[in-house]
């Protein structure tokens, strides 16, 4: 079974978020966990976030924040980072590792432009989002990738825009995933290239 690796600062809003609802829709098809590169261990999820994951139907109270480890990194088929500064740590902590770190912005972006990754399963095919990615965006790199803004501390909108936000990529993630191979994603509304 393949596993996904989101990764944020603290692991307490972007990061748990997007794990928490990639697996909502992949259920069970992959291990999809999370972790911070600043993360204070144990923490849990702030309020206001917790709220947007109860609306969809997800008990945010399990969670606990983990600090990023390279033995997490060495064991994920794809790991998706939330923001620059995250990609960065990972490639320095881990240099073998930037072929399988795609931030979700990028991630969602090949999502909408290339094909569904070969395979027969929706494991198989997260462990074959890497090779795709480096066909369809060249080198593994942050540079064209916008942040997934961190709201930790800030007003309740930031938390709803971030969640918002990071909803949207997963689902066009796990769109894409489910997908039979060699298809693109459907999603209405996302222009696809022809």
């Amino acid at each position: 079974m393949a596993t996904v690796l989101m990764v944020c600062s603290g692991n307490l809003c972007r990061s748990p978020v997007a794990a928490m609802l990639l697996t909502q829709r992949l259920d069970g098809d992959v291990r999809v966990r999370s972790a911070g590169t600043a993360a204070p261990e144990g923490a849990g999820i702030p309020r206001q976030m917790r709220r947007h994951l109860r609306a969809d139907g997800i008990d945010p109270r399990p969670h606990r924040a983990r600090r990023l480890t390279r033995a997490m990194i060495d064991a994920a088929d794809l790991i998706v980072p939330m923001a620059h500064a995250q990609w960065q740590y990972i490639a320095l902590m881990t240099p073998d590792a930037a072929s399988r770190t795609f931030m979700l912005t990028r991630l969602a972006t090949l999502a909408r432009e290339a094909p569904t990754p070969e395979g027969t399963s929706v494991s198989e095919r997260v462990a074959a989002v890497p090779e795709l990615g480096t066909l369809h965006l060249g080198p593994a790199s942050a540079d064209n990738a916008a942040d997934i803004p961190d709201p930790y501390g800030g007003p309740s909108d930031m938390y709803r825009e971030s969640y918002e936000q990071i909803r949207t990529m997963v689902d066009t993630v796990a769109t894409w995933l489910e997908a039979p191979a060699g298809e693109r994603s459907t999603e209405p509304g996302i222009p696809h290239p022809v």
